[in-house]
């Protein structure tokens, strides 16, 4: 675990008595139709922040590349504003973690390695 991670930090404030109830998350209709990847030779998922990506779309991402179809993976920013007021040091730090997390969910979802405009 890195520090200064987001797995830190949640298990330093976990959810209790509180967030979403798992009834209100599986009342879902789930009869969606399948993903027909044809006609689709490549896909390009612009994200703002690093994990917008994988929690929004990995695993329609998984799915095309399973598919055999290529992702590529543009990331606006490496994360470092994430917490208004950090030092110099610490937002260096928490960008480093940031694009590592990236790296690996990348890695984990099959696409090529993720495109950095590392903007604010």
């Amino acid at each position: 675990m890195t520090a200064g991670s987001n797995l830190d930090r949640f298990a330093a404030r976990p959810v209790a008595d509180g967030g979403t109830p798992v009834a209100a998350w599986t009342a879902w209709d789930r009869r969606f139709d399948a993903l027909d990847p044809a006609g689709c030779p490549w896909l390009v998922v612009v994200a703002p922040h690093p994990d917008d990506e994988t929690l929004g779309l990995g695993a329609t991402m998984a799915t095309l590349v399973a598919a055999g179809i290529g992702v590529d993976v543009v990331c606006v920013s490496d994360g470092g504003g994430a917490f208004p007021g950090l030092g110099v040091r610490k937002r260096a730090e928490l960008e480093t973690t940031r694009r590592s997390e990236l790296n690996c969910a990348a890695e984990c979802l099959g696409v090529s390695e993720p495109i950095r405009l590392g903007l604010p």
